[in-house]
C-alpha cells in the first residue's frame, strides 16, 4: 500500500531529493495530495489529521502539504527548566530538577538514563577538580553528555581546564538500544527512541566513530579533533565556562526497502546529512570582570 501511495504522491525516480537546504530544514518540500487514488488518500489523511509533526498543511482543502525537519519547531522554546539556585548547597547550582514539570523522561530502557543529570551547560557548579565529570543535559537528543577532563588551556591569560566528550558511552550502554535489539555502534547515538525518526547522532565528520562509517563515504569527510569535538573550558574555582563548543552531526539511517522500487537495491548505510555547532567565547570585558572579582 505504502509503495503505491508513494508512487501516486511523489512519483520518485531516485531515492534522493535535490533542492534547497532551507526547504528541507524549515520552508518545506511540497507534497501533492490531489490524487484520488484510495491508497494515496489514506496516507494523505494522516497528514491532514496532524499525526506527523514534520508535515504541515498548506491548503484549506487538504491537497497541499509541506514536509520539513525543523519547520514545526521554528520560533519554539527549549522548554521550562526548573533548577537549583545553590542557596543551600553551592555545588548544586544550575542542577536540573524538572523540565516542563516532569521529573524525568520516558525514552530509554533504563530509569537511570531517563533521569535529568547535571545542568544545561551554561551553569557549572563551582569548586571543581579535574577528577569531577561535567554532566550536561541536551533536550534535543533526550540524553545527558558526560564530559571528562582532557587538558589545560588558557583564554586571555586565564588558566582553564577543558572537559570533552565523545559518544562512546551511548554505544556501550544497552539502555540506548531499540526495542528490536538494535544497538548503536561505536561513537553513535540512535535518536529513534527520542524522536521516532531513524536518525543517528555522531560527532561531525564521524570523529571517534567506528572506522566503517567513514569508509562507507567516498569523500568530503575529514575528522579533526580541534574542529569537531565537544568541549567546555572552565575556571575550576568559579565553574564559569569561558570556552564552549557543542557540535553534533545528524545522519540518516538508510536501508534497502524491497517494497519500494527506488529503495529496493539501496545498501545499508549511515548517511551524513548536516552538522551543527553552538559556540561560546567570553569577550575581553567579561574575562576582565570575572578575573578581577571571582578568580584573582
Amino acid at each position: 500500500m505504502i509503495s503505491d501511495a508513494i508512487r501516486f504522491i511523489f512519483n520518485p525516480k531516485t531515492p534522493f531529493w535535490t533542492g534547497k537546504a532551507m526547504d528541507l530544514l524549515f520552508d518545506g518540500i511540497p507534497i501533492n495530495c490531489t490524487s484520488k487514488n484510495f491508497k494515496a488518500r489514506t496516507i494523505c489523511s494522516t497528514f491532514e489529521a496532524g499525526e506527523i509533526e514534520y508535515i504541515q498543511q498548506v491548503s484549506d482543502d487538504a491537497t497541499e502539504f509541506k514536509f520539513s525537519l525543523f519547520g514545526a519547531f521554528n520560533d519554539s522554546t527549549n522548554g521550562v527548566f526548573k533548577v537549583y539556585r545553590g542557596k543551600k548547597e553551592v555545588t548544586d547550582i544550575g542542577r536540573i530538577v524538572e523540565v516542563d514539570g516532569q521529573l524525568d523522561i520516558d525514552v530509554w530502557n533504563s530509569d537511570e538514563e531517563n533521569k535529568f543529570k547535571g545542568t544545561d551547560g551554561y551553569w557549572i557548579p563551582p569548586f571543581r577538580n579535574i577528577h569531577d565529570r561535567i554532566w550536561v543535559y541536551e533536550r534535543q537528543i533526550c540524553a545527558t553528555l558526560d564530559l571528562e577532563y582532557t587538558q589545560k588551556t588558557h583564554h586571555r591569560g586565564v588558566p582553564l581546564r577543558t572537559f570533552s566528550q565523545n559518544l562512546d558511552r551511548f554505544s556501550t550502554n544497552k539502555a540506548y538500544c531499540r526495542e528490536n535489539g538494535s544497538c548503536p555502534i561505536q561513537g553513535t547515538l540512535d535518536l529513534f527512541n527520542c524522536i521516532g525518526v531513524p536518525l543517528i547522532a555522531t560527532l561531525p565528520h564521524f570523529l571517534d566513530t567506528h572506522p566503517s562509517l567513514l569508509a562507507n563515504i567516498q569523500s568530503g569527510l575529514q575528522p579533526n579533533r580541534k574542529a569537531h569535538e565537544i568541549y567546555i573550558s572552565i575556571d575550576l574555582k568559579s565553574g564559569i565556562p569561558f570556552l564552549v563548543a557543542k557540535r553534533l552531526q545528524i545522519n540518516f539511517e538508510l536501508a534497502p526497502i524491497p517494497e519500494i522500487e527506488v529503495m529496493a537495491n539501496f545498501r545499508s548505510i549511515i548517511f551524513p546529512w548536516i552538522w551543527v555547532e553552538e559556540r561560546l567565547k567570553l569577550n575581553g570585558a567579561y574575562v576582565t570582570l570575572i578575573h578581577s572579582t571571582l578568580i584573582s
